[in-house]
């Protein structure tokens, strides 16, 4: 397998959330192939509550393995902003982060 790019390309401010990337190998032992925190710097404003969200992946490799994906993140709701939005976009920059990651994975796997 390829050396896979797991480099983080955050789009939205004001998140704090982590991905984790673990193989789970035919043996059901699961190693942890990449874990990282994401950390953004507050925006102005006062805030209201939070909103989070959370999604993984299963990609079957064969043989009786796969690697899952996980990504998570929570954000503030300012004052001005409406839950449903800052909704909409935590789970839109959590679906790009997970497929960002299952390409960069499938690329790997490819050799391409």
């Amino acid at each position: 397998m390829n050396e896979i790019d797991y480099s983080e390309k955050v789009a939205i401010d004001n998140v704090y959330g982590g991905v984790e990337i673990a193989l789970n190998n035919s043996d059901g032992e699961t190693e942890i192939l990449y874990q990282g925190d994401i950390r953004m710097t507050d925006k102005p404003g006062e805030k209201e509550g939070t909103v989070g969200v959370s999604l993984g992946i299963t990609i079957n490799l064969g043989n009786y393995e796969s690697v899952k994906v996980t990504v998570w993140g929570s954000s503030p709701i300012l004052k001005e902003e409406s839950r449903d939005e800052v909704y909409q976009e935590l789970l839109h920059w959590a679906e790009n982060k997970i497929d960002t990651h299952r390409k960069n994975i499938k690329k790997a796997l490819c050799g391409k």
